[in-house]
């Protein structure tokens, strides 16, 4: 048994912006006053962790796990808002970020010929502090951070067995991984991109959209207002204002199953697997920062045979 601490701290230095100083073009509601920073500030991560190695049923199970605390200042994105701002990228601070999670991965050899591996990822985060200049801009404190799975995990089974008449080795081997489900960017205008999408094309990208509580954007008025699209898109706020609901995309969850079967003899190994047995179409990432959401997917099934010469 290893038991182990850690203490570490990374940064990403300052960054200036090409269009420093430059007001938004819309200098209504929360973009009132608002003007591109002219550095965004570094920012900083303290990361704590525990954990332990070990050998467990006589050896034949190794398992290995960290729980960790990161704790991130001034979290520093990228984003593109024409609409509202100017058509250049740029990077400003969001605010802070808390993430506390747990790292396991086993390997454990059942009898003679079953070999078990896998491992499995749990993750609590959250926006702790928002940037005031950013509020109703990006989604709100409590928030998850993007492209963070709350769980992530894979087991793989495999058979090896003896091909005594051709004085060679075979393994049978299969892998699910799963992840789970997750949100794309940290701007709350979801609903406003979507509006948008089904104006210029007719229809909605069809992706999966969840609120985050609260509103994003300036109050709508004249055709703004009675050109939307979906009333589920907007409520009204306190003043009575009608506005777009903060929200963001989703990317949905997924599991994909790889299987192969190989022979090994004499340092000659051949092998045929299918990757993606199912031909899932993972949602990998959603983009939305252009305002034309477009998604990333893996590779569909994929049917292949490898060969290889291990030299002693």
């Amino acid at each position: 048994m290893l038991l182990f601490g850690a203490y570490s701290e990374g940064f990403r230095p300052q960054t200036a912006n090409r269009n420093a100083g430059a007001p938004a073009n819309n200098q209504e509601g929360v973009y009132n006053g608002y003007l591109v920073p002219a550095i965004a500030q570094t920012d900083e991560l303290e990361n704590f962790e525990i954990g332990f190695k070990g050998s467990f049923l006589e050896r034949s199970l190794q398992l290995n796990a960290t729980i960790y605390k990161t704790e991130i200042t001034d979290l520093q994105i990228s984003r593109f808002d024409p609409s509202n701002v100017a058509f250049l990228v740029f990077i400003e601070n969001a605010g802070d970020a808390e993430v506390e999670g747990l790292d396991m991965d086993f390997t454990w050899l059942i009898g003679e010929r079953w070999t078990i591996s896998g491992g499995m990822s749990f993750v609590d985060n959250e926006l702790s502090r928002v940037n005031p200049q950013l509020e109703e801009i990006v989604v709100p404190v409590g928030s998850r951070l993007p492209w963070t799975p709350e769980f992530r995990g894979n087991i793989r089974a495999r058979y090896d067995f003896p091909i005594n008449d051709f004085q060679a080795d075979g393994w049978f081997q299969a892998a699910i991984v799963y992840t789970g489900d997750s949100r794309a960017l940290s701007t709350c205008n979801a609903y406003f991109v979507e509006d948008v999408t089904t104006q210029v094309f007719g229809t909605g990208s069809g992706l999966n959209i969840k609120e985050e509580g609260g509103f994003c954007g300036t109050p709508l008025t004249g055709d703004d207002l009675t050109s939307v699209t979906n009333p589920d898109f907007v409520d009204v706020d306190s003043n009575g204002d009608t506005r777009f609901k903060a929200a963001r995309y989703e990317q949905e969850a997924y599991a994909l199953v790889d299987v192969s079967a190989g022979v090994r003899r004499d340092g000659w190994t051949a092998e045929l697997f299918i990757n993606n047995l199912f031909d899932e179409r993972a949602q990998l990432n959603v983009n939305a920062t252009d305002y034309t959401p477009s998604v990333s997917t893996n590779r569909p099934r994929t049917i292949g045979l490898r060969f290889g010469y291990r030299v002693e």
